[in-house]
């Protein structure tokens, strides 16, 4: 995902890739259309939503208002009105079609429906990694479901659930060899208390899934950065109350017979939030994109239990009410969205510890031209976590900008101790050693850029002889 920029990483995501790359083709940089694409691949999630509730034979009322639900949710904004947040509802489109295509193949015994479904899969696992897990355990629920009606032989579902898990092995085996792109087996090389124990990792999703409850029933406060927060003391309020739901759960698939949708609900959730439980390190310990699937079986549970208590009238009713609240807040969520500035204010409303957040307000600042600002937000970057050489290359840019041309120099020094690899700042290096008229100095810089463009590594000794004076011709490398 991040090749073009010289950044190395595990997120393998072509389809998303190849969307971008054909908007691209046809409209150029226009936001409208990548904006437009997103939108209609989450309308799309809605209707192949509502079509397997109602292969599952829930209600037609039930399969209605989970989809008018899950599509105003605000908590989903991040997946669908974030360009970059398109390989969640992507890979959940390809899922989808992937369930339905299996159920109806199984009930029909067609083999071009099951075809359907195979590709699906495929092309659901290269959408976003973590659908390889979602998209098996999904079926097995989905075909315990249609066991509790009996409404196909467990043969075809056990040929149908073993194929789905064959793909899904298929590709955890290209994941950790074709498709491992750096030396971290997992999706961060980030080592902190969180990524290095389980034990933490575990406890920490109790405490987390309190926020997730709090997020689908009361969105009220949306934010992008969940810096890591590790939590190493067992069972206080919120792990109680984590512990308590995973309980419940466990309650439920015992009694599945009995409550076989209520199961399903449920379970749809835990299994859909089990890639993000902590077993394999990820690169944030939770996110609001997260959700974007698991909501869904809360959504489908509180609706399944209403319509067991309330008439459909009354149901119709709330469902409107909801829709409407729900719309409100999704639309004050765009609107931070579409003001760069609002946006990354609204973020600091809720942390101070995000070296990003300050480095990304700080972008803003210096592209309009408001240097002072741009460099105080620069320097909260690094003085909140100095591990990025990005933070030290913009602040450079914005010192040259305000003409402290010294001061860049010595940005661009701690950047490349950070990161000797970093191939941006050699060309800015360049300028800025000609400027102060260290020409050898210019030429050697000049020197590392092409190596590096040629695959050349270097190392903090490269460094150090880059900034130090030369006064002959320098040696070649």
């Amino acid at each position: 995902m991040t090749e073009g920029a010289h950044i190395p990483s595990n997120f393998y995501r072509p389809n998303q890739q190849f969307a971008y790359a054909v908007i691209y083709n046809q409209v150029g940089e226009k936001p409208m259309w990548f904006h437009l694409f997103s939108l209609l691949v989450h309308i799309g999630n809605c209707i192949l939503l509502l079509i397997l509730l109602r292969q599952l034979d829930f209600s037609h009322l039930v399969g209605a208002v989970s989809a008018c639900i899950y599509a105003a949710h605000p908590i989903l904004t991040e997946s669908v009105s974030y360009i970059s947040g398109l390989s969640d509802p992507l890979g959940f489109f390809f899922v989808l079609l992937s369930l339905i295509s299996y159920l109806i193949g199984v009930k029909k015994n067609s083999l071009v429906w099951i075809f359907l479904a195979i590709s699906s899969q495929i092309l659901a696992h290269f959408s976003k990694e973590n659908m390889v897990i979602i998209s098996p355990l999904l079926l097995l629920i989905l075909m315990y479901l249609v066991f509790a009606k009996q409404a196909f032989s467990r043969k075809k579902a056990i040929i149908s659930l073993s194929t789905s898990i064959l793909l899904s092995g298929s590709y955890l085996l290209l994941k950790f060899s074709v498709f491992n792109f750096t030396d971290v087996k997992g999706l961060t090389d980030q080592s902190n208390l969180y990524t290095e124990n389980l034990i933490y990792r575990l406890n920490t999703f109790l405490h987390i899934l309190v926020e997730y409850f709090k997020m689908a029933f009361w969105p009220k406060d949306i934010y992008y950065e969940k810096p890591y927060t590790c939590f190493t003391e067992f069972f206080p309020e919120k792990g109680i109350w984590g512990l308590v739901s995973i309980i419940g759960m466990v309650f439920l698939l015992i009694k599945a017979k009995k409550f076989p949708k209520l199961f399903f609900s449920l379970g749809w959730f835990f299994v859909a939030l089990l890639p993000y439980v902590g077993i394999i390190p990820l690169n944030a310990m939770y996110l609001e994109h997260w959700i974007y699937i698991p909501i869904i079986g809360i959504i489908v549970l509180v609706f399944q239990i209403l319509h067991t208590w309330l008439p459909k009238n009354v149901i119709a009713a709330l469902t409107a009410i909801l829709v409407i609240a729900l719309g409100i807040r999704t639309t004050l969520r765009n609107q931070e969205w579409t003001d760069i500035e609002k946006f990354y204010l609204n973020e600091l409303q809720y942390t101070k510890k995000s070296s990003r957040i300050y480095n990304n307000l700080a972008m803003y600042y210096a592209e309009n031209k408001q240097l002072k600002k741009s460099i105080k937000y620069y320097r909260l970057a690094i003085n909140t976590n100095d591990s990025y050489a990005e933070s030290h290359y913009n602040l450079s840019g914005a010192l040259l900008e305000t003409g402290n041309w010294n001061e860049a120099l010595n940005e661009l020094y701690k950047a490349l101790m950070i990161n000797p690899n970093f191939i941006y700042a050699y060309p800015r290096l360049h300028e800025v050693f000609t400027e102060l008229k260290y020409y050898d100095n210019a030429y050697l810089a000049y020197q590392y850029y092409e190596a590096l463009q040629n695959g050349q590594q270097f190392n903090k000794e490269h460094i150090n002889k880059l900034f130090t004076p030369q006064q002959n011709k320098v040696d070649s490398l």
